[in-house]
């Protein structure tokens, strides 16, 4: 890690109506109870790494009531150009190229 560039803390506000149950089979006629309590925060980062200050994006929800942490890795952004840095990786897992430096720049397998 080089840099933290920000890092957010978000919830709900106090206000935020909850959907209680529909009124119908279809959910036209929504129940609403304002009673409704925040239990999931969502926390959002953004990191720079090196080699070649790779900026990444990140959220990930913290559930209060079992407080437990969910992030998944797709959720994860390359936020800056890596243009050609992870060529080596790109024809055995495309999905890694966003999180890859190869060693050897260049030179594809």
């Amino acid at each position: 890690l080089t840099i933290l560039r920000f890092s957010l803390l978000l919830w709900p506000h106090k206000d935020l109506l909850v959907l209680k149950k529909s009124g119908d089979a279809d959910g036209y006629v929504p129940d609403f109870n304002s009673k409704g309590e925040s239990y999931k925060w969502f926390y959002k980062l953004q990191i720079v790494v090196s080699p070649e200050d790779s900026l990444f994006e990140a959220s990930a929800s913290h559930n209060l009531n079992s407080l437990s942490m969910k992030s998944i890795l797709s959720d994860i952004s390359r936020v800056n150009k890596y243009g050609s840095q992870a060529d080596c990786i790109y024809k055995y897992n495309p999905k890694l190229r966003k999180f890859c430096y190869c060693k050897k720049q260049g030179e594809t397998p």
